[in-house]
């Protein structure tokens, strides 16, 4: 049958050019290739646009119709069902022999074992396959249809088949875009920016970067939990960094917003020990770039009330500027305060994310 001879030459394809580990170190190696050479052409775009036949620019081409010739012989290498490199193999799978429902048992226990679920027993496996085998043969023609549907399987491959068509499909049309861009010069370049997104497709074709990148989404599922728990921590030092420096630090601790972000700031350890000084001796005496002195501070005549927070209006907009004009220095609160707060949020609650993704890789 003509099916049975295209079968057969996708076998031929598939066991020698597409699924050899030379063909994916190539594929790998243009990836990294075609990147560099993105990079180069979005840095000195007006150059390659002025000199279209620049080394650099056919370079890019031939990639581009590389990697769609790959996608084609990839289709090809499917045979006679060549919606199963977008669909996968476990797509509307045959179900009349045993070996067929043997293979969508398996799969399906697959992915339940994926999830975190126990292995399937054999005794198991025997009586499922037994059982959906029935079922498949006492259901009429749309019954059979539904278990087909039911039993369908979306595999992560198909996913990345899909993924790395579009990206082939978004650089052929960029390529082809450049002959006559004229006015659409802006949407071809920003379709040209998406090709990197193909670097990403690097995380399936080595096993390494699967294990790590499963061992990370596993564990950003239970970050939530910990989010929640660093944004409480955020909110109540915010509610006391404002009442305790407000009126003696403003610029980072004058509202709730300012604080939060002032938080993060010493959660990431940049420069925290500034906002430390700050209210440790003062903003007269460690103003630290952030304040102006207020004038007449310190003398008989001067008043708090006559240099509150103005705003100045410049070309980008309306800045808050920032006068010392309460000093007020709280050298235990403030050391308390900013210490806990860093070994809490920098040291204690990081390490748990770091745990918690640590813990799922070695499960994966």
């Amino acid at each position: 049958k003509p099916a049975g001879y295209y079968d057969a030459c996708a076998e031929v394809i598939r066991r020698r050019v597409t699924d050899t580990e030379g063909f994916e170190s190539l594929s790998g190696m243009l990836i990294l290739v075609g990147a560099a050479v993105t990079g180069m052409q979005v840095e000195y775009e007006a150059y390659y646009e002025e000199h279209p036949g620049a080394p650099m620019n056919v370079v890019d081409q031939a990639i581009v119709w590389i990697f769609c010739a790959e996608c084609l012989l990839r289709i090809v290498a499917e045979g006679s069902k060549p919606w199963r490199y977008f669909a996968g193999p476990h797509c509307l799978p045959d179900l009349s022999s045993d070996l067929a429902l043997a293979n969508v048992v398996d799969a399906k226990s697959s992915a339940t074992t994926a999830n975190g679920a126990l292995h399937v027993s054999p005794l198991i496996r025997k009586r499922e396959v037994a059982l959906l085998g029935e079922r498949h043969r006492r259901a009429g023609r749309l019954g059979k249809a539904y278990l087909a549907v039911a039993m369908s399987r979306w595999d992560v491959q198909a996913r990345w088949n899909c993924f790395d068509f579009s990206i082939s499909f978004i650089s052929l049309v960029s390529e082809v875009g450049d002959l006559g861009a004229g006015a659409a010069g802006g949407m071809i370049s920003t379709l040209r920016l998406l090709r990197m997104l193909r670097l990403l497709s690097l995380m399936q074709r080595y096993e390494e970067l699967k294990v790590i990148m499963e061992g990370f989404r596993q564990g950003m599922e239970s970050f939530s939990y910990i989010a929640v728990l660093l944004f409480l921590v955020f909110y109540v030092y915010a509610i006391l960094g404002y009442t305790i420096f407000a009126e003696n630090d403003p610029a980072h601790f004058g509202t709730l917003g300012a604080a939060m972000l002032s938080l993060f700031r010493a959660a990431t350890l940049s420069a925290w020990y500034e906002l430390l000084y700050i209210n440790w001796y003062g903003c007269d005496v460690y103003p630290a770039g952030a304040y102006a002195p207020a004038p007449g501070l310190g003398t008989p005549a001067y008043r708090a009330s006559d240099h509150q927070l103005k705003m100045v209006r410049t070309g980008l907009g309306d800045f808050p500027e920032f006068v010392c004009y309460a000093p007020k220095g709280a050298p235990t609160v403030s050391l308390l305060y900013f210490l806990s707060f860093t070994i809490l949020s920098a040291y204690v609650i990081l390490s748990l994310l770091v745990g918690v993704v640590t813990i799922a890789m070695q499960i994966t």
